[in-house]
Formats: structure tokens, sequence, C-alpha cells
């Protein structure tokens, strides 16, 4: 049966009420999660109700989220203990076949099964972004995936459940579906007729086989209405991103990359030692609760960064598609094993029944269109002490016009930030009440994937940018000349594109309005924000004023797990940290008088260094907790771990 596996297995959402374990095979099966402890079964998933868990999207990918509550009714799975899971295939007469996943090297030690536990409190967590696999050309032997030190976390302390990791969070940029280099291209698109059964044919009739290698760009552009800068071989269907997250999520059947004579040397060597950690990767996601959210990449570059972006893209055939196939993959491989009751029936009934077929529909295609594209329940809390609170900021935007800089949140995202914390409060009421925990968390995470509390130099350059040409758009004869073409705001947008210009802060009113739902809605009064998406990493500290009241928090942010900026990218990097607000404090304040707040960010350094305050070599950040106190974030990475110790009292 472990020949039939295309993915996984990958331990996804586990709380006491429910272990989740993600999988995907080539072959529809009946297969059953157990829960074990010891020799001791604690729970199985229903095989009566595989057709809830299972999801048939192509002639061979199968798509599985096996769920198992505890075996005694209104029973939770034991805390603080070692627990494994053992997956079995259930074959004639109803004999189970326990699938051998120690000879699949996805166990740690003498273990017969992956391992994992559920703690009280959280003292240990991982979390890193943005993972290309050709990230890594640079020539710069230190660079590496750093994803799989995470494997060699878990190898070190995988018995001991006070050091061992209690979960993951992977924050952004899980795939790269705008920049996929030839070798890795070649691959996915045989492999992706090979999933589905049939090529996938695009609006107008579109045949993606039929565009040479490196020849998408100026579909991508000119039909599709995308941005990037790098989409010569632009992820289109489905099956596409389907072969992508099998490939990087661990390539279970050891796909290969098809080089060619005239690829260089850097790309190769980078794809290779990409290739040679993924069996790192597996065992990693195979035995750590793993919990995932998307950002641009994972669809396309600059996704929703304004109201025009957006429009243009939902009224073009070609992109209004490609951004739902995005978006029903990150369904599937992504976000249905964050929560598995999250999604409405009509998006997953869409998604399988246009995926069904070679020919939908026009209805079928609408309905697709509509159900991705409309759906509001990509983020999600965890229930975790401190609880975790995962943010969707990309589908869930309020423009300020179609070329300016958009509010990450609107406000009906806000109004569900405030019901998750009401309803994870009531949760930790009953949990007072039972003498589970003393108090109610002081320190709630939130995952918002570009740090809320961002790298001041680099986003100050941004924002004097967009004020200059801002201000030359607002002379009269731009202003005119704009008015007549009914592009007001043209050139802003072209420089929001260009800078990759989408802080929270690009935003004040958006930034202002999070910030105070925090505050004074919610009356949040410490918290942690958890971040990727910028390619390089630090951690700060930083106050949030407003109305008489402070929200203190802290900015802790990993990136790139794989994706190293270039060296004139490192060279700026290196200039601005000397000069452009390491050494003390940066404030930030609402320009909108009524709104009246204002923020200090000072940036961590390691005790006793004087080197810079941001890390550019590829990283996995580890965040330790006392008694629900962040205490320390560390940068693991190729050598010496970067450590810094946070003061939260």
């Amino acid at each position: 049966m472990a020949d039939l596996m295309l993915a996984g297995p990958i331990l996804r959402r586990v709380t006491t009420e429910l272990v989740c374990v993600w999988l995907v095979t080539d072959k529809e099966l009946l297969l059953r999660l157990t829960i074990l402890q010891g020799d001791n079964e604690l729970g199985r998933s229903d095989v009566a109700k595989i057709d809830e868990q299972r999801s048939q999207l192509g002639k061979k990918l199968f798509v599985y989220v096996l769920q198992a509550p505890p075996e005694i009714v209104d029973g939770a799975f034991p805390v603080d203990q070692l627990l494994s899971y053992r997956i079995d295939a259930i074959v004639d007469n109803n004999k189970a076949s326990p699938i051998n996943l120690k000879a699949l090297k996805l166990t740690y030690g003498n273990n017969a099964n992956p391992t994992f536990f559920i703690p009280t409190f959280l003292k240990r967590i991982l979390h890193g972004s943005c993972r290309k696999p050709h990230g890594l050309v640079s020539g710069n032997e230190d660079n590496f995936d750093a994803l799989s030190l995470g494997d060699a976390e878990i190898a070190a302390h995988h018995g001991d459940i006070n050091n061992r990791p209690a979960l993951l969070l992977l924050t952004g940029d899980q795939i790269y579906a705008d920049d996929v280099t030839d070798p890795i291209f070649a691959m996915i698109r045989q492999k992706s007729v090979e999933l589905l059964g049939f090529q996938e044919l695009l609006p107008n009739a579109i045949n993606p086989a039929t565009i040479p290698m490196g020849g998408r760009k100026a579909l991508a552009d000119d039909n599709a209405g995308f941005s990037s800068e790098k989409a010569a071989n632009h992820l289109f269907t489905f099956a596409e991103y389907a072969a992508m997250y099998v490939y990087v999520f661990g390539n279970a059947q050891n796909w290969l990359p098809e080089f060619a004579s005239e690829h260089n040397a850097n790309l190769r060597a980078a794809l290779e030692e990409f290739h040679r950690t993924l069996p790192n990767v597996r065992r990693l996601l195979a035995n750590i609760p793993t919990y995932m959210i998307f950002d641009d990449h994972d669809v396309t570059d600059d996704w929703n960064i304004t109201g025009g972006w957006y429009d243009k893209v939902r009224d073009s055939a070609l992109g209004h598609r490609v951004v739902s196939n995005a978006l029903a993959a990150y369904w599937a491989f992504q976000g249905w094993g964050n929560e598995p009751y999250n999604f409405d029936y009509d998006m997953v009934r869409s998604i399988i029944d246009f995926l069904a077929t070679d020919k939908p529909s026009a209805n079928l295609c609408q309905q697709y269109g509509l159900t991705t594209w409309k759906h509001r329940g990509w983020g999600y809390s965890v229930p975790t002490n401190p609880p975790l609170f995962v943010i969707d900021s990309r589908t869930q935007r309020q423009p300020d016009g179609a070329f300016y800089p958009t509010q990450l949140l609107d406000r009906y995202a806000l109004d569900w930030l405030r019901m998750e914390w009401n309803k994870i409060k009531v949760e930790k009421e009953r949990d007072v009440a039972r003498g589970v925990l003393k108090t109610l968390p002081e320190w709630p995470v939130f995952v918002a994937t570009t740090p809320v509390m961002g790298f001041a130099p680099i986003e100050g350059l941004q924002q004097l940018g967009l004020w200059a040409i801002g201000a030359v758009e607002d002379t009269l004869v731009v202003r005119g000349i704009e008015r007549l073409f009914r592009a007001q705001g043209v050139a802003t947008g072209y420089l929001i594109n260009t800078l990759d210009a989408e802080a929270w802060i690009s935003n004040r009113d958006g930034f202002g309005n999070f910030m105070n739902c925090l505050l004074h809605r919610m009356e949040i009064n410490q918290c942690i924000f958890l971040s990727g998406d910028v390619h390089y990493a630090f951690t700060a500290q930083a106050t949030f004023a407003s109305k008489g009241k402070n929200l203190k928090c802290w900015q802790l942010t990993s990136s790139s797990l794989s994706n190293a900026p270039n060296a004139h990218q490192l060279s700026t990097i290196d200039k601005i940290r000397l000069t452009g607000g390491d050494a003390g404090h940066n404030n930030q304040w609402a320009y909108n008088p009524n709104q009246r707040w204002k923020t200090e960010i000072k940036y961590i350094s390691e005790p006793g260094a004087a080197e810079s305050r941001i890390t550019s070599q590829c990283n996995i950040g580890l965040v330790e907790f006392h008694e629900g106190k962040p205490v320390k974030h560390t940068l693991l990475r190729k050598g010496d771990p970067k450590v810094f110790v946070l003061n939260s009292e």
C-alpha cells in the first residue's frame, strides 16, 4: 500500500478532541487512522465516514484528511504524553493491513509509528515561510532548505516532550506558483496530466500543453492580468498546483526534476540540495502537528495587492480561473487539514465536480469560480495555551481606490477575529473552572503572513517612495491627465507593484483599525505576532498606544526557509541596518488625527552581539515559552543558531 502514496502522511490539526492526518494516494483506498499510547488504542477514524474524509480530485489523485476522535464518548486524548498514530488500509473481508511507516523512514529512533504530543502549555514551536526549490541559487554554500532543520530538532528530542517542539506553523509561500524553474516545470507538466487523467483546458479553449517551456509570461500578463516578474512557467491548472504540492511536501514517489545540458551549475546544485532533504521534510511533517496559511506566491505574486489588481484579474476569464485553481489546490493540500469543518459544502462539492470532467459546463465553471473566490473561511484558530489565531490577510482586504495600498483586513475580517477570540475565551473559561488552567492565556499568538510591526528602515523607504509619487500625482497637470484617462493613482499602483509595498503600515487607517480592534474591542494588552514573507528575519519589541491604553507585543519574523535574497538585496539591507534605526527605536503615528495612535518599535539583537538585527540567511524560527510567556526566539540556520532573549515582563 505504501507504494500508492503520493504525499504525506502529514500530521495536521491536533486537539484533545480530534487528531487529523492528511495524505494523498494515486488509488482509492479505504484507510483508517488509529491513535495510540504505547500499544493502547485511544481512538480511531470511522471507516463508514470515509467519503467525508476522502476526496477524489483526479484519476490518480485521492486526498484524505483522516479524523480520529477519542474512543470514549465525551472523552479526551491525554495531554503531556507521547502518542503515536497508525494508518491501516482496510482490505478484503475488512482486514486491516497496517502501512509500514517505519519502513518508509518516517519515524524517529525505535518508534514503530510517527509520534506527537498534546501539550497543556506550549513550550516550543517552530515557524517558517517562503520555500522555493530553486531559491538557493546564489553561489552561497550556506544556503539550503531550512525546513529540514525542523527534522533535526525533532530527531534530537523525539522522546523528550519538554524540549521537543509541539507544533509547526508554515506562514505563507509554501510554493512559488509564479516562479517555477525549467527542470521542476518539465516534471510538473508531465505529472499533472497523470494525476488528473486528462489535460485541463483553460478559458477560451487555451491548451497549456501547447505553450512552450518558458512561454507563459505574456499570457499571464496580458490575458490573466497578473503582475509577477517571473511568470515564464507560471502554474495555471489545478493539477499543476497539485503536482507542485506533491513534490515539495515530501515527494513520496521520488519524482525527479528534468535537467538539460543548458541548465547552469548553480541551478542544478540548488535543486539537488533541495531534493536531497525532501525525505527529512517528509519525516518532520509526519511527526509534528502542522498548520498552514497562504500568502501571495501560493497563488501568484502580488495577489490582491490593490483594488485595481483584484478587479483586473477577476474580470479576466483566465486570471479568474487560475486563482480558482490555486485556491482549490490550497484547500486540498493546505487548508482542509487546518480545521476540517471550516469549509462549506457548496465550495467543496464544486471543486470535486469541476475536476471530475474534462468538459465542465458553463454553469459548473461559474459555480467553481464563485465559491472559491468568495469563500471567507480560510482563517482559523487553535485552542492551545497560548491560543493561535491564523489570519487570512489576502482575500479579506478592503481596497482604498483602485491603485492605492489596501487595508489588509476589512470590517468583516475584524469581526471574525473578535468572534474567534471570544470563542477561545469561553473555552478557556471552562478550563479554568475545571482546574486545567489557573488564568486565561495572557499572550495570544497571531499569525500574520507579513510582519505587523515591520522592519522600519526598509518599509520606510517604501513609504517615502509612495509619498513622493503621491505628491507628483497630486500636481494639477498629472491629476488632470489621470482623470482624463480614468486612471487616478495609476502611477502609485505601478510603484506599489514594483516595491511590493503591502506592509500593514502602508495603509495607516487599516493598520490602526486592526490594532485598535485588538486593544479596545478584544481588550488584549499583550500579544505575539508570528510572520514571514519578507525574506529576512528579525525580532522586535513594540508598543501600540491609543486612547490612553497600550498594547505590548513581540514581532517574531522567520523568513525565508529556502529563498535567500540576492547580492544586491543583501547589500542594500546591510547599508540600511547601519543607518536606519537599529540603534534605537522607530516611531510611527496616525496621519488621521481622529485615530490618534502611535507605535514604538525596538529591534532586538543577540545578547552582547554588535551584528545586524536582521538575518538574511535561510532559517526556521523556534519560539520558546515559559508559563505562557514568550522568553526566547531562536533562528535555526546552518552553523550556530541566532538567539534572541525576550523580556516579556
